[in-house]
C-alpha cells in the first residue's frame, strides 16, 4: 500500500469531532445528507393516507385527553408513558387530527433520526460511515414502517440514536482528559434519556446502558476524572428522579390481575432469533433475507475487528438488548420487534462500518446493500399489514346502510366510529364488550354498548346484524342463544385477522 492510500485510510477511519469543529456539517456531507432526507420524506410519504390501525386509534384517543389527565394515575391504564401522547396532543393542536396530520408527527420524528445516526457514525468511525448508515436506514423497510405509525416507537429510536451521539461525544471527552465539561451536552443527554423513558417503559435500558459506557471509558482512563464522576452522577440522578413517577405507574400496573401486557407470550429462542432478524436486516424477499441476514453478520464482524474500540459500545447495544429482553421475557414477556427496533440504529452503523473496512471493495458492497435495501422496500411495501376500517365502514355503508353493526369490543368501535362521521356516514354502531384486555378504552365516548345477551335480542328483533370481530375470537359468543347463521360480508383486501360478517336469526 502506498503512503498515500494509507493515508487516505486513517483519514477514512478516524472519528471526526462534530460537535468541537467550526463546521458542525462539511459541504460535501451536507449535499448527501440533503439528499438522503429527501429520498427519506419522499419514501415515507407515498402512500401515507391508509386508515389506522387499532393501536393507532388509541394513540389518537389518548391525544385527546387533557394533560393533566394524561400526567396522572388515569395512565395506569396504558402500556406506555405519556410523553409521545403529550407531543401528539400538541402536534394535533395545529395540523389537525386527519390520518395524514396524525402520521405526519412520526414522519418528521423518523427523518430527524437521519442526520443523528450520521452524527453518531461520524463520531465513532467518520463522516463516510455516518453517511452510509445513514442511506441504508434512509430505505430501510422496518425504519419507514415505524416512521409511519401513529405511535412512539419511532420516537424511541430517535431519541435512543441522540442519547448515544452526546455519550459518544462525552466518552471522547474523557479521552482527552475531560478538560472542559459542556453542560450542552450533560443537558442533552438527561433530556434524550427521559424523552426515551417516558416514551416507552423498556427504554429504561437506554440509561442504563449508557451508564455502563461512561464507566468504561472513565474506567480505561484510570477512574481519577473526578469532575466528570461528579456531572455523571448528577445526571444520572436527575434522571433517576425525574423517571420514578412512571416507575410507580409501571409497578401498579404489573399490581392488576391482568396486566397490560399480559398478551404478550414468552418466547422461545427460534422464535425470538427470528424477531430480531425481522426488525434488523430485510426479511421481506423470500430466501434473499438469508443471504441478506449472512452478508450484515460478516459485516458486522469485519466492523468488530477492524474497529474495536468503535464497535464495542454499538455491539453492546445491538446485541445486549435483545439479549436482555429475552432473558427478561422468560419471566415478564417483553420481545417483540418493537422493542428492540431502537437498537436497530447501532446494528445499522456495524454494518456500514463494515462495508467500509475493504477500500478495494468497498463502494461494490454499499452499493448491493444500498440496492438490497430498496428491493426489500419494494417487495415489504404492497405485502405489508393493515386493518382497513375506512373501507370496511364504507363497504357497510354501500351495502346496508340500515343494519345494526356490532363490534366485537371498544376498540373495534372506536375504529368503526372514527370512520364513520356524520353526515356522510349514518351507520348504527355498537360494542359488545365480552373481554377484559382493552382496560385502555374504558373512558372513551362509544355511541351504544350492548351485553351479549341485549345483542342476541337486537338480532332476534332485526332478523339480521353485521358483526365485526377478531378472527381469533370466537363471534358466537356476541350474539349467544340467538341461533343465528353467518355468511362473510367481502370486503377488499381484508386480513385474515379480521372478520366481517352478516349474522341472519334463525327461525
Amino acid at each position: 500500500m502506498t503512503a498515500e492510500r494509507a493515508s487516505k485510510v486513517c483519514v477514512d477511519a478516524a472519528p471526526e469531532k462534530p460537535l468541537q469543529t467550526a463546521h458542525l456539517w462539511g459541504q460535501k456531507d451536507l449535499c448527501w445528507m440533503i439528499v438522503i432526507l429527501l429520498i427519506g420524506a419522499l419514501v415515507r410519504v407515498y402512500g401515507l393516507n391508509y386508515s389506522l390501525w387499532l393501536d393507532e386509534i388509541a394513540s389518537s384517543q389518548f391525544a385527546a385527553q387533557p394533560l393533566s389527565t394524561l400526567w396522572s394515575d388515569w395512565s395506569i391504564r396504558e402500556t406506555n408513558p405519556p410523553f409521545y401522547y403529550s407531543s401528539l396532543a400538541l402536534w394535533t393542536g395545529l395540523f389537525g387530527t386527519s390520518d395524514l396530520a396524525l402520521r405526519a408527527l412520526s414522519v418528521c420524528i423518523g427523518l430527524a433520526s437521519l442526520p443523528l445516526l450520521y452524527l453518531l457514525g461520524r463520531e465513532l468511525f467518520g463522516a463516510r460511515i455516518g453517511l452510509v448508515a445513514a442511506a441504508l436506514v434512509c430505505v430501510s423497510a422496518q425504519h419507514v414502517f415505524y416512521s409511519q405509525q401513529v405511535r412512539g416507537y419511532i420516537l424511541t429510536y430517535t431519541a435512543a440514536t441522540g442519547v448515544m451521539l452526546t455519550t459518544a461525544i462525552l466518552v471522547r471527552l474523557v479521552r482527552e482528559g475531560y478538560k472542559t465539561a459542556s453542560f450542552t451536552i450533560w443537558a442533552l443527554y438527561v433530556a434524550g434519556n427521559l424523552i426515551a423513558v417516558y416514551t416507552h417503559t423498556i427504554m429504561v435500558l437506554l440509561p442504563a446502558l449508557t451508564a455502563l459506557w461512561l464507566l468504561w471509558a472513565c474506567l480505561r482512563g484510570g477512574m481519577s476524572n473526578r469532575p466528570f464522576l461528579v456531572h455523571f452522577a448528577l445526571a444520572h440522578g436527575v434522571i433517576l428522579f425525574g423517571w420514578l413517577w412512571w416507575g410507580r405507574i409501571t409497578w401498579l400496573q404489573m399490581q392488576l390481575p391482568k396486566p397490560n401486557f399480559s398478551w404478550i407470550t414468552k418466547p422461545s429462542l427460534p422464535y425470538a432469533l427470528r424477531m430480531l432478524l425481522e426488525t434488523y436486516v430485510p426479511w421481506a424477499m423470500g430466501s434473499v433475507k438469508y443471504v441478506a441476514a449472512l452478508g450484515a453478520g460478516v459485516a458486522m464482524v469485519a466492523a468488530v475487528i477492524r474497529r474495536p474500540a468503535s464497535s464495542a459500545p454499538m455491539v453492546l447495544f445491538a446485541l445486549g438488548v435483545p439479549v436482555i429482553l429475552y432473558v427478561m421475557s422468560q419471566q415478564v414477556p417483553v420481545f417483540l420487534p418493537r422493542t428492540i427496533f431502537w437498537a436497530s440504529a447501532a446494528f445499522s452503523l456495524l454494518v456500514a462500518a463494515g462495508l467500509c473496512t475493504a477500500p478495494r471493495f468497498r463502494a461494490l458492497f454499499i452499493a448491493t446493500a444500498f440496492a438490497i435495501q430498496i428491493a426489500d422496500l419494494v417487495t415489504w411495501w404492497p405485502t405489508r399489514q393493515i386493518e382497513p376500517w375506512r373501507e370496511i365502514v364504507a363497504e357497510i355503508q354501500t351495502t346496508s346502510p340500515s343494519s345494526l353493526v356490532i363490534a366485537d369490543g371498544r376498540g373495534i368501535a372506536l375504529a368503526l366510529q372514527r370512520y364513520c362521521a356524520a353526515p356522510a356516514c349514518h351507520l348504527d354502531i355498537a360494542s359488545v364488550q365480552t373481554h377484559d384486555d382493552e382496560r385502555w378504552a374504558g373512558d372513551f365516548a362509544l355511541r351504544r354498548i350492548l351485553t351479549p345477551d341485549a345483542a342476541a335480542s337486537e338480532l332476534r328483533a332485526r332478523g339480521s346484524v353485521i358483526l365485526v370481530n377478531w378472527a381469533s375470537t370466537d363471534p358466537a359468543a356476541e350474539v349467544a342463544g340467538a341461533g343465528a347463521a353467518r355468511r362473510k360480508l367481502l370486503v377488499g383486501g381484508l386480513p385474515e385477522s379480521l372478520s366481517v360478517t352478516i349474522w341472519a336469526a334463525q327461525p
